[in-house]
């Protein structure tokens, strides 16, 4: 009967995966090819089946929902299917399980995943040694954590730090460490007690944020500003209630402003950052360059909710910005991006020696988080496993999307 149930299992999955493709592809379709309601249907068996298979938060419900949209998962999903049915874990193994560094060489096409062939000199701390920097898993990763980074530039390259950050998008203020809510400038303020500058557009979250600072009766000055930037008024804001230019570190993780002009208003203002922290477009690898245009007319895109994702510029579009004003780039984690002053690049080792395609691709297309992303799929208009053989051909369209994206 279990051996029964397991196949039973593994054939529902080979269905419910195109299901939840067409899902995740429906912006993709015209609506008479693949009616909402047959999209529903599907994702409602997919919940359903997954209910009945008790496959719970230990990893395997996340692995199994990869897995249908990834068919060379679905193969390696199946033991732990399998296990689901024969004998399942106890409840206490759900926190044991551990996701690895990589993703595995199987899960990628050519196989560019493979430790045995990845740069791993192109990441800041291969060897896991030093302070430990946790992901949104909770697990060790192979990037420096932000007190790491600029612990380094302060004794290595003999610099002072201001212990002053900015932070554009800071939410509720709170750290976030280990999990998606994770802020590298809140984690300054809130456990370095560094100076900061916390801007949030979101006016109740602001509230939220300058109770419970003020309620700490913190020692460091922290200013919090509720308000909703924009690159024309970005840096007027910035500049009015900051009272350094040398700053530690700037953050923008600002969900319907575009990074990349962001950047390029403040650092043109005369905002020094030694360290710059930003949210990218993983999915495009370098060297395509992926942004669009700001225009403060556009209703789809730039209103507090804007009804459409993926805005964010590719990692090789906001390096092309940071570069002409001295700013190297030193790590990617997964969908964020570090650059630092190109003077303070030196004590990192060899990172500097690695070019801007081999930190995407240790940093962000072979972590298994990679993989979760679902939105991706429907702003990039494009399956991204395809950018992982750079030998095959691809084609962009800019008119593909409303807000007509430059690509190249």
């Amino acid at each position: 009967v279990a051996a029964s149930r397991a196949n039973a299992a593994l054939t529902a999955l080979h269905a419910l995966r195109y299901g939840l493709c067409a899902a995740e592809f429906q912006d993709c379709y015209a609506p008479d090819v693949v009616p909402a309601d047959y999209v529903l249907s599907f994702c409602s068996v997919a919940d359903a089946a997954l209910a009945e298979m008790r496959v719970e938060e230990r990893g395997g419900h996340e692995s199994l929902c990869t897995a249908m949209l990834v068919p060379e998962a679905l193969e390696r999903i199946v033991e732990a299917v399998r296990a689901a049915v024969f004998l399942p874990l106890p409840a206490a193994a759900h926190s044991t399980v551990l996701s690895p560094v990589f993703l595995p060489r199987e899960l990628s096409p050519s196989q560019i995943c493979d430790p045995q062939t990845l740069s791993l000199g192109a990441l800041t701390n291969a060897e896991l040694q030093g302070p430990a920097n946790v992901d949104f898993r909770g697990l060790r990763v192979p990037q420096l954590s932000m007190e790491s980074i600029l612990k380094r530039i302060r004794w290595k390259s003999n610099q002072e730090l201001s212990r002053w950050v900015v932070n554009l998008g800071a939410y509720d203020g709170k750290c976030g460490r280990g999990t998606e809510c994770y802020d590298p400038a809140n984690c300054l303020v809130e456990e370095q007690h560094f100076h900061g500058l916390l801007l949030e557009g979101n006016a109740s979250m602001a509230e939220l944020m300058h109770a419970r600072l003020h309620d700490e009766q913190l020692l460091n000055d922290v200013r919090v500003r509720a308000i909703a930037v924009t690159p024309l008024t970005v840096a007027d804001v910035v500049l009015r209630n900051l009272p350094v230019r040398e700053v530690d570190l700037l953050k923008i993780d600002v969900d319907s402003m575009p990074h990349d002009e962001l950047l390029r208003r403040l650092l043109e203002s005369g905002l020094r950052p030694k360290v710059l922290h930003t949210e990218i477009g993983p999915m495009f690898p370098p060297p395509v360059s992926y942004w669009r245009e700001y225009d403060e007319k556009d209703p789809l895109v730039y209103t507090p909710r804007p009804e459409l994702v993926g805005l964010n510029p590719s990692l090789a579009r906001v390096d092309s910005v940071l570069a002409p004003f001295g700013y190297e780039l030193l790590q990617v984690e997964l969908y964020d991006a570090v650059w630092v002053r190109a003077e303070y690049l030196p004590a990192f080792g060899h990172v500097g020696e690695y070019n801007v395609y081999d930190k995407w691709l240790v940093g962000s297309f072979c972590n298994p988080g990679f993989l979760r992303f679902g939105e991706n799929f429907r702003y990039g208009r494009y399956d991204y496993r395809a950018w992982a053989a750079p030998e095959l051909p691809w084609e962009a369209n800019s008119n593909s999307s409303p807000s007509k994206p430059h690509i190249r």
